[in-house]
């Protein structure tokens, strides 16, 4: 892992504007590693998805063909109606006096009931697909549940395995970015492979970190604003306790800005990387989140102007398709570049963080991270404890 960049000047005490000058940075110093981490994490998603999707719709038709098919006999209609049955079965809406009714897809035809709810006259609209004929003369329309349920059994496993997988891909890409961002601080190279190998392996702790956290915001929000309302049914109530919980979720989100880095970096457990990040990021919760917001706001500002001063005019051109696949490369490369800034600034201010609060060094770091000492100036620097000026 050769030197890029001297790091120094990282470990100065970071302003507002210098968060982001020392993100920009360590991307731009290392940008090979960081986007390729960032378009790989995208590409694995898109795979993922893509598979598990053709997984999902072969079990749809392969539960239709065993639970719905061998139902629709010439016994429940004409041949010429069987197809029409198809949807009825679907649904699962069974039982009829008459051969066509009270099936769904005569929703589709032009509706003839009298739609007084008095008389049975064989035609079914749209009150009649729950009620049965008119106020429920004759024989009313009953829920098979059998084939619906089937066809659930055979799409949840899917579901919950796309979920697993795309969580597993993006704790270790996470875990890949923050490992990398942590060695740029040291002034060596990030190495793509090192840097998943760790992502790799600090994966569950921050797939069960951010389960506990999302479990603990969903409660917090189910007691704060829900509950309360459930109980009194009054809007201002409703109002005054969703304002309370936004502020409130602010504090948990900007206090735990350190978790997963701590996770990564100083090797913490699940749930010692709460207390960690409590610790360090408690006393500056308002900072952090105006930070997070800024850099928000300007990630989705700044793109939407490059696209349309540079992209858009080429849509009233002849060639308005290769307008819309340039557009579309950009737009990939924007969300690559967001997810990786977007961490890369997490470590940044977790680091800047630490660097007030325990005077973290460089050297320090090297050892904490188990990398080779700084060179002979970067000690130099350190050992005369004189801050660096630079300009943002």
């Amino acid at each position: 892992m050769a030197a890029t960049f001297d790091p120094t000047f990282l470990f100065n005490k970071p302003t507002f504007c210098g968060t982001y000058f020392h993100a920009f940075k360590i991307f731009f110093a290392h940008w090979q590693t960081f986007m390729g981490l960032g378009l790989l994490l995208i590409l694995v998603a898109a795979v993922i998805w893509i598979i598990i999707g053709f997984a999902f719709f072969a079990s749809f038709f392969m539960a239709i063909s065993s639970t719905v098919l061998p139902g629709i006999s010439s016994s429940d209609a004409p041949s010429n109606y069987v197809g029409r049955f198809l949807l009825d079965r679907v649904l699962g809406i069974t039982g009829a006096s008459h051969v066509l009714a009270p099936h769904a897809s005569r929703l589709l035809n032009k509706i003839t009931d009298t739609s007084n709810d008095t008389t049975n006259d064989g035609f079914y609209n749209y009150d009649d697909g729950f009620f049965g004929d008119d106020g429920g003369m004759g024989n009313t329309t009953s829920v098979n549940t059998t084939n619906i349920t089937a066809v659930l059994l055979a799409i949840l496993p899917f579901f919950f395995l796309a979920m697993v997988l795309s969580l597993a891909a993006t704790a270790t890409f996470t875990g890949s970015l923050i490992r990398a961002t942590a060695e740029a601080y040291t002034g060596v190279s990030p190495e793509f492979r090192s840097s998943l190998r760790y992502g790799w392996n600090a994966k569950w702790r921050i797939i069960c970190f951010e389960f506990l956290f999302f479990v603990g915001v969903f409660i917090a929000y189910l007691v704060i604003v829900v509950l309360p309302v459930v109980l009194t049914g009054s809007l201002i109530a409703f109002v005054l306790l969703a304002i309370a919980y936004v502020i409130i979720y602010v504090v948990m989100v900007s206090s735990m800005t350190g978790a997963v880095p701590s996770i990564v970096i100083e090797n913490v457990s699940t749930t010692g990387a709460f207390k960690r990040s409590w610790d360090l990021c408690k006393s500056s919760t308002c900072e952090i989140f105006c930070k997070l917001v800024v850099f928000s706001i300007g990630m989705e500002v700044i793109p939407q102007v490059i696209s349309l001063i540079i992209m858009r005019p080429t849509y009233n051109t002849a060639h308005s398709r290769t307008g819309i696949i340039i557009d579309s490369i950009f737009s990939v490369l924007i969300s690559g570049f967001y997810v990786v800034m977007t961490i890369v600034l997490s470590v940044v201010i977790y680091m800047g963080i630490r660097i007030v609060k325990e005077e973290l060094t460089q050297v320090s770091f090297n050892q904490e991270l188990a990398l080779p000492a700084p060179d002979n100036q970067v000690n130099e620097v350190e050992a005369s404890n004189e801050p660096i000026e630079y300009s943002v």
